[in-house]
């Protein structure tokens, strides 16, 4: 009986932790609250405007080809930006902007 119920428990506790774990880490979509899936190659323009709390916080951004680290910089600046990315190889693209303390607004992202 007593093996029975300590089975039972680790049956418990292992779905527990199963059902607890994110969908997927190869999904870098689901670290960041500012993410966006690009498809296309050449040079990325991305506009828009940001403003920045006064408190810390993360202030990278980051460019994800599949599911590695394409590139990783600091945040454009505080206002009205553009940035350019250059001779991207042709494929799928994750751009995600910081979360906190930045806040992002009216994004555009165009492929030349």
């Amino acid at each position: 009986m007593r093996t029975k119920r300590a089975m039972l428990t680790m049956l418990a506790v292992i779905m527990a932790f199963i059902f607890t774990m994110p969908a997927s880490a190869s999904t870098p979509a689901l670290q960041y609250p500012y993410g966006y899936t690009l498809v296309g190659g050449g040079d990325l323009t991305i506009t828009g405007y940001s403003t920045r709390g006064a408190y810390p916080g993360d202030n990278d951004v980051r460019l994800y080809k599949g599911s590695s680290l394409y590139n990783q910089t600091s945040m454009f600046g505080i206002g009205h930006f553009s940035y350019t990315y250059h001779n991207l190889p042709e494929g799928t693209y994750y751009f995600f902007f910081p979360g906190q303390p930045w806040s992002i607004s009216d994004v555009t992202f165009t492929f030349n």
